[in-house]
């Protein structure tokens, strides 16, 4: 290797470590505040860093956010179809996906209340939310496709479904003491028990 490839290759894994240290940072401040009350100049400190280094690597807060939020999901995957289909019987598919996401909201939640909280002050939480959202209505699709037709067709049945697989029905189930189990099974009833129409 020349001397000139060896020096980009080591500037290059230098900014990839301030990089990484920046989100570190930011994740730890979002962790303790949330990011509605995460500065820049915060992130900097904690990172050991100067305020415009973090604006070089990240030009707008919604570049860091989204960056620290997509890796945190890399590591922390929704529920996905291969857990379920051609797996379980698809009469079974109701109870299984709501347990997979019940459990997932029980060892995330600490982030989904800071997400939820802070939202609304944080447009760039619009975009995590929307990966949760779009893994939602797929879990509504095959917990539907499970069911009878007549249910899977009425609008109970639809509504009562889009409730089922929300975060915040998970936090209210479990201020009920319920485990995931009991509230999947016990979501999985109501909707077998929808009226058509």
């Amino acid at each position: 290797m020349t001397k000139r490839k060896y020096t980009k290759s080591l500037r290059s894994r230098q900014e990839n470590g301030t990089r990484q240290k920046i989100m570190d940072a930011a994740w730890e401040l979002y962790g303790l505040c949330g990011p509605a009350k995460t500065t820049i100049s915060a992130i900097a400190k904690r990172a050991g860093v100067q305020r415009l280094t973090v604006a070089r690597h990240f030009p707008d807060d919604g570049d860091l956010i989204q960056s620290c939020f997509f890796r945190w999901f890399s590591r922390h995957p929704l529920p996905s179809a291969e857990r379920w289909r051609g797996v379980v019987n698809r009469a079974d598919w109701a109870v299984v996906i709501l347990s997979l996401i019940y459990s997932y909201y029980r060892q995330t939640s600490e982030m989904w209340d800071v997400v939820h909280r802070d939202a609304p002050s944080v447009p760039d939480l619009g975009r995590v939310l929307q990966v949760l959202a779009d893994c939602q209505e797929k879990l509504q699709d095959d917990i539907l496709a499970s069911l009878p037709e007549d249910i899977r067709d009425g609008r109970f049945g639809m509504a009562v479904t889009a409730h089922a697989v929300q975060f915040t029905t998970w936090q209210s189930l479990s201020a009920q003491h319920l485990d995931d189990a009991d509230m999947a099974a016990l979501m999985s009833y109501w909707l077998r028990k929808c009226p058509a129409g």
